[in-house]
């Protein structure tokens, strides 16, 4: 990565608008800009805005110096393929300013991802304070040999009209700007930058002044055609195979397309009643933040931000959901809207599947994956915090890892209770909208330089039922559910010679083959019928899911239980308002239907009739007797007559949006920061009514490797691994 000095210069004219020297930036080069102000008056300095260049400006920073903040530092960021020669104006309204500084610079081999070049910018942090030297704190750089930590920081002068700043050890300065209006106020601009990791950006100088600074991280471009570490080469090289069931509905879609078609909603506690969504406060009907089709899931394209703070909220009293299709009734009637009267019990996964089937920009957004790819520093720094179970003593007993993890989202999720069931609440038990599944495989090589050879596979689905290890060691595959106890991953050893798994999984060439089970799209090293056991233990559904969990049924009394309670959950399952609002004789109707279907107590006791309901097993098909998805090019000879190829890329252009399918967290917000601390960590698909688990609202974008390592746990504690 390369600097090149662009400009610096300064202003002490009174003027609420300034121009620098005339520059040319160069193509697809990451251009930075830091400008200080000063306010006539003693108060908050504005934020100036800057145009120029053929390019967009965006604002990375800005942070005020001073107890009255009339002194700023703001950063911006601009890439374009093609920018013109001339000034750039930076503009501060109507409020004037004493004085103006600037100091703009470019650099080359930066990550071109991203808008006007978001994807460069790894981090940022600002702080402020009063001093002989200022310390702005970094995180740990994603590549810690190849980024770039680059800072600016302004002094607040009082007394002195010029001085100078020592820009910290290992950082090599840009430039320094000392405007001063005599009779009227001073100070210092100075930026610098080094090459490699740095826990923070500094800087020193003598007498104690009012000072603040803005540090970044840059992220350098990924070399290619270097022995293997092209990391899309790494991640075409082990594209997997999917074999489908013939009655499969939904397939791996692109996610970004489903958040520009969806709309997003505000909701507060209590989570599954209809009156909270779109805020307690909002009467009826009922409307999201952002309506369908109005989400710009990248900053600078068309519509509302997903990114800015008020759509990203989510905290133990509030959070986001997106909602694609609507609801419908327990009489399967679509309730596309949110009113006093409608019965919002279920997403509506017919609507879609129409959706999908009938408009171009979902339809073509099918059998697309996203891509993420964990090195070896970014899986230390993650599973260092875990030590119960010891995730870092995991890592460790690896040699090298690389996490290579393929995110399948689909549409719609389907799971209903076991046979004998054919009720609404059996069909639905499980369904919702908005489903992440994972493929997972752990890399190793004997040094940084050797060639890569997989070592295990995860893969997400249901949980799979015990068996006996040993006499009396009952035990289940290596596995882990998410946070949530949504998700489960199973972890295999890759390809064994004998035993349990050997051979598996199938694979042509690199590319592993794998079998999605009908409808709840787990996945298998083999088809066929798959015994499971897919809730945990407390969230298991009783009489054909009428009830989410057997906590809710009535049971015998015992003298450390209040059974009045248990009774009063009960009959508030049991009874709907409508019966309620009968008064006895709506009572007596209501006892009466519980009885026929079998959920009262017995006279003999308070025993329930009817036992725990147990889901299916998952279904996958042989090769070939449905939809086979396969990367593009390959011989798969059982693949069957409907074949896909892979639609996954980079650089997908599209009406003004861009599409990639390598997982960029800092530009794409969608996906979780890695410390949870930041991005969209809201539902993706619709809340739904009386759903205390919740299971049939949208799921949560899990921490697929974080259930990996925990799998991998798992199966060294029972010998598995």
């Amino acid at each position: 990565m390369a600097r090149n000095n662009l400009t610096s210069g300064n202003s002490t004219a009174n003027s609420n608008k300034y121009s620098t020297a005339i520059f040319a930036p160069g193509a697809s080069r990451l251009v930075l800009a830091f400008v200080f102000n000063a306010r006539a008056s003693a108060n908050n300095a504005e934020t100036p805005t800057a145009t120029g260049h053929s390019l967009t400006w965006k604002q990375v920073d800005s942070v005020t110096a001073g107890p009255v903040g009339d002194r700023r530092l703001t950063c911006f960021r601009a890439m374009g393929a093609a920018p013109t020669a001339g000034a750039l104006t930076l503009d501060f309204g109507s409020q004037m300013q004493d004085l103006c500084a600037w100091s703009v610079f470019e650099y080359d081999k930066v990550d071109t991802s991203g808008a006007n070049g978001a994807g460069a910018v790894v981090q940022r942090r600002n702080q402020n304070g009063t001093g002989v030297m200022l310390s702005v704190g970094l995180n740990p750089f994603d590549d810690p040999t190849n980024n770039l930590a680059v800072g600016g920081v302004i002094l607040s002068l009082l007394m002195d009209p010029v001085k100078p700043i020592t820009p910290g050890a290992g950082f090599t300065e840009i430039h320094e700007q000392s405007p001063n209006q005599p009779g009227g106020k001073s100070g210092t601009l100075q930026t610098q930058d080094r090459v490699g990791a740095s826990s923070s950006v500094n800087w020193s100088w003598n007498g104690a002044e009012n000072a603040a600074a803005i540090g970044l991280e840059i992220k350098a471009a990924v070399e290619t055609g270097t022995g293997g570490n092209d990391l899309e080469q790494l991640v075409r090289r082990f594209e997997p195979v999917l074999f489908f069931h013939p009655q499969e509905a939904f397939y791996p879609s692109n996610a970004k397309r489903y958040i520009e078609h969806a709309a997003l909603w505000k909701v507060e506690a209590p989570f599954d009643t209809k009156s909270s969504w779109g805020g307690l406060t909002q009467p009826f009907p009922k409307s999201p933040l952002i309506p369908a089709r109005q989400i710009a899931a990248l900053d600078n394209e068309p519509g509302n931000y997903l990114g800015d703070p008020n759509n990203l909220v989510d905290t133990e009293r509030e959070e986001r959901f997106l909602e694609l299709g609507g609801w419908k009734d327990k009489a399967e009637t679509p309730q596309p809207n949110l009113t006093a009267t409608s019965a919002n019990t279920y997403a509506n996964r017919g609507s879609i599947f129409n959706l999908y089937m009938t408009e171009p920009g979902l339809n073509n957004s099918r059998f697309w994956y996203h891509a993420e790819v964990f090195d070896t520093d970014r899986l230390k720094r993650l599973t260092s915090p875990f030590r119960a179970p010891d995730l870092l003593k995991v890592f460790e007993s690896l040699k090298n890892p690389t996490l290579l993890c393929y995110y399948l989202f689909f549409p719609a999720h389907e799971q209903s209770v076991g046979a004998g069931c054919t009720n609404i609440e059996a069909r639905e038990v499980g369904a919702f909208a908005g489903e992440w599944s994972c493929i997972t495989l752990m890399l190793e090589r004997d040094t940084a330089a050797s060639p890569y050879r997989p070592t295990f596979i995860g893969h997400t689905g249901s949980q799979t039922s015990v068996f006996e290890l040993t006499p009396g060691n009952w035990v289940r595959r290596p596995q882990s559910f998410d946070d949530k106890m949504r998700s489960n991953m199973k972890v295999e050893k890759w390809r064994l010679g004998t035993g349990f798994g050997a051979a598996l999984p199938e694979v042509i060439e690199d590319h592993p083959r794998l079998f999605v089970s009908l409808g709840t799209h787990s996945l298998y090293l083999e088809s066929g019928s798959h015994n499971v056991d897919p809730f945990p233990d407390d969230a298991k559904s009783q009489q054909c899911g009428r009830f989410d969990t057997p906590s809710l049924m009535p049971k015998d009394p015992d003298p450390d239980d209040d059974f009045w309670e248990d009774v009063g959950a009960f009959l508030a399952k049991v009874f709907s308002p409508w019966l309620l609002a009968l008064g006895p004789w709506g009572l007596i109707a209501g006892i009466v239907a519980a009885a026929v279907e079998g959920v009262l107590p017995t006279p003999g006791g308070l025993t329930v009739v009817g036992t725990m309901d147990f889901a299916p097993d998952d279904q996958t098909a042989t090769a070939g007797a449905g939809k086979t998805i396969r990367p593009g090019g390959l011989n798969v000879s059982d693949a069957g007559t409907d074949v896909e190829d892979w639609r996954s890329a980079q650089g997908v252009q599209d009406s003004g949006r861009r599409y990639d399918y390598l997982v960029n967290r800092t530009t794409q917000v969608w996906w979780p920061s890695d410390d949870l601390r930041s991005g969209y960590q809201g539902r993706w698909g619709q809340r739904v009514e009386n759903d205390p688990l919740p299971r049939r609202g949208g799921m949560r974008f899990p921490q697929f490797w974080k259930m990996f390592f925990l799998a991998m746990a798992d199966g060294k504690t029972t010998g598995l691994l």
